[in-house]
């Protein structure tokens, strides 16, 4: 039975979301009305216009004018996050995908996910990511995202000097170096994930994994940062964001990938 990725609406219909590791053939069947049931063959999912792994999407902001989350579009499991956004605008200036992206620009801008248990990476597969723009080096340490608005987060990306590096709780298990390095005034893909059965935590820059670890995660989490930390109050990121999203269940890149264009 796959309960992962079914909606049953009373009264209306069943929405399904079919998860990405389902068998070639599914049974339905209607708990309301006898009779009713049947087969959906052909399950096949074409990675260029889907997202296959939309059955765990937990967290979607495209930043299209707003800052809401749209994962219930996309999972129709999930629930809408409640957001609340501080400082940050929408900009049509600058953008990667549906012509708007979020501008952060260094001065307490910052934009917090409230807690669930949709953020607790502590067991299980899980991938954070997103589309980036940094318009210039910065040699203070300035956190991207995390899953807790202070230190000792369970998971926290960040970036000095235009070199990424994170956290798992209080262990840093990628160091900015060249190889973790991205370029000023261009958007990049990161994503950073986890292989609870292997303990490997992957981080990917447009699709190339430029370094892992085996460190297990620890800490804490209340919800999901973009742009600040409260422990540094000062630090405050200047960039812009796109399609921010967070899946749990399932680590979506494991290997090298070729982003969406």
């Amino acid at each position: 039975e796959y309960t992962n990725g079914v909606a049953a609406i009373t009264g209306a219909a069943t929405t399904i979301t079919v998860p990405y590791n389902a068998p070639n053939t599914l049974y339905y069947y209607c708990t309301s009305h006898s009779g009713m049931g049947a087969d959906i063959t052909g399950i096949t999912t074409n990675e260029k216009l889907a997202d296959q792994y939309a059955s765990h999407c937990t967290l979607a902001m495209p930043f299209v004018g707003s800052t809401g989350d749209v994962s219930a579009s996309i999972a129709c499991t999930s629930t809408t996050k409640t957001v609340s956004n501080s400082g940050s605008t929408n900009s049509t200036s600058l953008s990667h995908f549906y012509r708007s992206s979020r501008n952060f620009d260094g001065s307490n801008d910052k934009l917090n996910v409230a807690d669930g248990t949709n953020f607790d990476v502590t067991t299980g597969d899980w991938c954070a990511e997103c589309w980036f723009y940094t318009p210039s080096s910065d040699s203070t340490s300035q956190r991207i995202f995390a899953n807790r608005e202070s230190d000792s987060s369970q998971i926290n990306l960040g970036i000095n000097s235009l070199q990424l590096f994170a956290y798992l709780g209080d262990t840093q298990i990628i160091f900015a170096s060249s190889a973790t390095a991205i370029n000023a005034g261009e958007w990049v893909h990161l994503a950073l994930t986890h292989v609870d059965s292997s303990s490997k935590t992957r981080l990917f820059i447009n699709g190339k994994e430029v370094a892992s670890s085996t460190t297990a995660v620890s800490g804490s989490e209340d919800g999901f940062y973009l742009g600040h930390n409260t422990t540094h109050a000062s630090r405050y990121i200047t960039a812009n964001y796109c399609d921010v999203r967070f899946y749990k269940g399932v680590a979506k890149y494991t290997s090298d990938f070729v982003v969406p264009s």
